[in-house]
């Protein structure tokens, strides 16, 4: 497993177990030196609720720090989850060409829902937003319950449905979900999914904007505190 996201569950609130990440210095200073070659006008900050263009979260998803997570395997991974009391699995990349993944492969104590999602721009990925939202919503209707959401990297299909999560269930902005999981890892969903997430976030906006009786839309305090 080379990325993933843990969320945990404790009564009312949500944390993440953090992890020690191996950081790729090396590689994150040479994009940092080819960054510095390009010169944008345009960027995003914490509270930006408006209609991002796919450049601008591509600059706001290039800041952030590398993390590689190896797992040599399967037999460790499965005692690591049972070490961290996983309850619940998402996993972005079930299918024949990445990792396919089984129910009974966690143990009878683990629920699985698999995402058949190939990472590519023009795969539809949206379809599953709603779905995920709810799998991982529901898991925090069990006290005590934690969800680990992975793919085959962990930087963009599982990151695209985290995002979604935050968005749908959380009332965070697409602007700020990515803020707030780049306080904690490198993530960059291909530009395919960051097109649908923008869909997603216009819609979630029309929603409330639509609702004059309704809440402006506020970020609560409901969210993952660290990634693994």
């Amino acid at each position: 497993m080379k990325g993933a996201y843990l969320f945990s569950s404790i009564g009312p609130t949500t944390v993440l177990v953090p992890s020690q990440p191996v950081l790729m210095n090396s590689l994150y200073n040479q994009y940092l030196k080819a960054k510095k070659k390009k010169k944008r006008s345009h960027t995003l900050q914490n509270g930006d609720f408006g209609f991002p263009s796919i450049e601008e979260l591509e600059d706001l998803l290039h800041g952030g720090q590398l993390s590689l997570h190896l797992c040599g395997t399967s037999l460790i991974l499965i005692y690591g989850l049972w070490r961290l009391g996983i309850t619940h699995v998402l996993n972005a990349a079930h299918g024949k060409m990445c990792c396919k993944g089984r129910d009974d492969f966690y143990g009878t104590t683990v629920k699985y829902y698999g995402v058949p999602a190939n990472d590519l721009p023009t795969f539809d990925i949206s379809s599953f937003f709603y779905p995920s939202a709810h799998y991982i919503h529901d898991a925090f209707s069990t006290t005590g319950a934690k969800v680990f959401v992975h793919c085959a990297v962990g930087v963009s299909r599982s990151a695209a449905l985290v995002l979604a999560y935050l968005m749908i269930y959380c009332n965070y902005s697409l602007v700020d979900a990515i803020l707030k999981v780049k306080e904690r890892r490198w993530i960059f969903p291909n530009r395919g999914f960051l097109k649908q997430l923008i869909s997603l976030n216009n819609e979630l906006n029309y929603k409330v904007q639509s609702n004059q009786d309704g809440p402006v839309r506020v970020i609560c305090d409901y969210w993952p505190r660290h990634f693994i």
